[in-house]
């Protein structure tokens, strides 16, 4: 997963992602409303094919919110997977941000579902059952090495945050101070250089709050997807292209940013809503000077 997404950064001179969160509400109100009595199935498939032919030669990873999708039930389900699979046949890399995290026999279904029947090539999770949610998706890790996923780390909401960097004591030795997201970090790259998929192992670290001791104490090269860019308020700074810099794998998907449109825009047509997005990414790309 790192030598992949590093290779598209490289071709790309940037790290930008799709995030595509399929709700109604983001579309200008004029083309919402000339679909209105469309299936979600056939609007999310007609919006998915402009954003991923607009975006073809500019990005080249796409985030699936499975929440947005899952919300529509068994159509939704059924977009999720075939648009997943038109992604790819665009030769997008294509995250699912479904943020799974459960026992060990409970996530072999998770990663069933994620690997073989979305087709996904990353899924996201969540760590709170231990190194058991990893080990149930290590044997499509180590069949596939292009495949991934990206554990929730340091989130970019100001709640998980006071959890996952809680203070751990250390009984045995007082001058070492760690906090959960570091615990859990040395759990998960222990467990992946055991297993041979320490480069197929990713970190969410939310844009939004990147704290100084993961500049100055994380080891380079790391893989990271880090939301918080754009709507939610975070912003390209130096020290966050120092961090992108010395981890040239990491991802920043945009959402909102990209997709969305304010509803009184004068946008009718699936061109017009191209020209559109166009100018979002262009304008991301100055702003960041991703150029």
């Amino acid at each position: 997963m790192k030598a992949r997404l590093r290779q598209i950064n490289q071709r790309l001179s940037h790290p930008i992602a799709i995030g595509f969160d399929p709700n109604p509400e983001f579309l200008p109100l004029q083309l919402r409303s000339q679909h209105k009595n469309f299936d979600f199935y056939d609007l999310a498939l007609t919006w998915a094919t402009c954003i991923l032919q607009e975006f073809n030669e500019q990005c080249g990873v796409i985030k699936l919110q499975s929440a947005y999708f899952e919300s529509h039930g068994s159509e939704g389900f059924r977009a999720l997977s075939d648009i997943s699979k038109l992604a790819k046949e665009k030769g997008y890399y294509v995250i699912l941000d479904a943020k799974r995290g459960d026992i060990e026999s409970t996530m072999s279904a998770y990663g069933r579902w994620a690997f073989e029947t979305v087709e996904a090539d990353a899924l996201t999770i969540l760590p709170w059952m231990g190194i058991d949610v990893l080990k149930a998706l290590t044997p499509w890790l180590k069949d596939r090495h292009d495949l991934g996923v990206f554990t929730v780390w340091l989130s970019s909401n100001f709640a998980g945050r006071q959890i996952q960097e809680l203070p751990i004591h250390n009984e045995q030795r007082t001058d070492i101070h760690q906090n959960v997201a570091q615990k859990m970090f040395a759990i998960w790259e222990s467990f992946g250089r055991e297993q041979g998929i320490e480069n197929q192992l990713g970190y969410v670290l939310g844009a939004t709050n990147v704290p100084d001791w993961v500049q100055k104490t994380m080891p380079s090269n790391q893989c990271y997807l880090m939301p918080g860019v754009g709507a939610q308020g975070a912003t390209v700074d130096a020290a966050l292209k120092q961090l992108l810099k010395e981890n040239p794998s990491t991802i920043i998907p945009i959402s909102r940013g990209l997709i969305a449109a304010e509803s009184n825009l004068q946008i009718s047509t699936w061109n017009e809503y191209a020209v559109h997005i166009r100018s979002n990414l262009s304008k991301f790309r100055t702003d960041c000077q991703f150029l």
